[in-house]
């Protein structure tokens, strides 16, 4: 018995097996492949509020430090004058005019004495609206920081949604290519 007449269908059944495989693989690869939700788009005006306080916070807490040292340096002088002052009495001479200091002189100290404590009530008021300019700084640097982490994160994961997506429609297209064989 001649197996030959038989063995001519080998070679076609061999052929269409290779498709039929190839088609199991492509569905395989094409359901394997998962695609996310498409993340959602970034909120660029979140982001541009963020930056707008944080500029403010920045300003703010620049201004209340310039604040701080010029009430400083005034401080300096009103101590300065203060203890100039201390140093004279009331019998001697104006060491500016030369005119006897008298009366006037308890007057003058008392004048230095209330510049002072009133450059040191302005320091204390004006170091503690610093402190709050820096805490209030450090949160819009971190709301900041915070949105932007957002965006990027974003952008992260709508990429890694392309790249998902477009592996899926490659592994269609091969399907689809694979079935019309």
């Amino acid at each position: 018995v001649s197996v030959l007449p038989e063995a001519g269908g080998l070679e076609e059944a061999q052929r269409r097996l290779e498709v039929v495989s190839t088609l199991a693989r492509t569905e395989d690869a094409v359901t394997a492949i998962v695609v996310p939700a498409p993340p959602p788009e970034p909120d660029h005006a979140a982001l541009a509020v963020a930056r707008e306080v944080l500029e403010a916070a920045q300003e703010a807490a620049a201004g209340a430090a310039g604040q701080v040292e010029a009430l400083k340096s005034e401080l300096g002088r009103a101590a300065c004058s203060r203890a100039r002052s201390a140093q004279l009495s009331g019998a001697a001479d104006c060491p500016l005019c030369g005119q006897a200091l008298g009366d006037a002189f308890e007057q003058v100290q008392a004048h230095r004495a209330a510049e002072v404590g009133d450059a040191e009530s302005r320091l204390t008021r004006a170091t503690a609206t610093r402190t709050g300019a820096a805490a209030a700084l450090a949160a819009a640097r971190a709301a900041f920081d915070d949105r932007q982490r957002d965006i990027e994160q974003l952008a992260a994961a709508t990429l890694e949604w392309q790249r998902a997506a477009s592996r899926l429609a490659d592994a269609e297209e091969a399907f689809g290519v694979a079935d019309r064989k």
